[in-house]
Parts: structure tokens; sequence; C-alpha cells
């Protein structure tokens, strides 16, 4: 998929995805991938943009064929190591008499009980982690930054 932001003159993107499945078989029709008798598929993505690539789907592209040499075991792997270092700098734990029933409880439920007014730290503490680990999944050294948070030089 390719697109341009803002009409003509904005920054153009594109959005690339590869199915990977060791059994079976996968085709695209059209718009369509058609993944027939695999056990597992994997599904890589990869995005960019002209605000850092001249073209943006050439771009796609090299990060898909370069990823995919990468088996997902790896992929997860990287990516546990490198959220756990940056996550592991910050704890937060709020004094909660409750938490091991409300733990038990699904986060729709026990945003429905905040909203009758019941106390659930447990939950402030879950949203805090939840809202650190977005933002360390989306503004990293060397990649854009989160909408609205602006460009460190």
């Amino acid at each position: 998929m390719r697109n341009s932001c803002y009409g003509t003159g904005g920054t153009d993107y594109a959005v690339m995805v590869r199915a990977v499945s060791e059994t079976g078989t996968i085709r695209t029709v059209g718009e369509h991938i058609v993944v027939k008798g695999a056990g597992t598929v994997e599904f890589r993505v990869s995005i960019a943009t002209t605000f850092r690539y001249p073209d943006a789907e050439q771009a796609c592209l090299d990060l898909l064929d370069a990823v995919s040499q990468v088996p997902y075991s790896e992929l997860l792997a990287r990516h546990t190591a490198d959220h756990r270092k940056l996550l592991q700098r910050v704890m937060l734990q709020l004094r909660d008499e409750h938490r091991k029933e409300k733990s038990a409880l699904s986060t729709p439920e026990r945003l429905e009980l905040v909203k009758r007014g019941d106390d659930d730290p447990g939950l402030v503490e879950l949203y805090f982690q939840f809202g650190r680990y977005l933002l360390i999944a989306s503004s990293r050294s060397g990649s854009l930054p989160a909408n609205l948070q602006g460009i460190k030089l």
C-alpha cells in the first residue's frame, strides 16, 4: 500500500506485508493474501516514508528482505531483550490490598469497576507500563517520533 499524507507535496509512505510459512502455500490475489494448508503463518510488516528514505517502496522491500532472513524466534528474543532493558529501568508499585483478586479480572471489568468509583491502583500501574511500552515501541533513536512528540535533534 502506498499513499501521500496531506495530498500533493506531502510525505509519501509505503506499507508492505510478507506472509511466511514453513508449510502450505501462500499467494496473493489482488489485494488479498491466500493461505492454504499452513499450520502457522508469520506476517512481517515494513513501513517507510519519504521523510527518511528517497524511495519508500524500495525501503519497504529492503526492510522485508532483511527481516525475512531472521527466524521468528530470534526476532522475538531480540525484541524482548531490547524492551526489557528499557522497561526494567523504572518500577511503579502502588499500595493495593486487593491486588490479587483484581488482577484475576479482565481489563474491561476493572475499568467498569473504576467507573463506578472503585479504587484499583494495580490498573493505574498497568496503564503506566502500557504507556511506557508504547513509547518505547514507537519512538527510538534513529526512528521517527511518536505522534505529537516532536523530533529530537
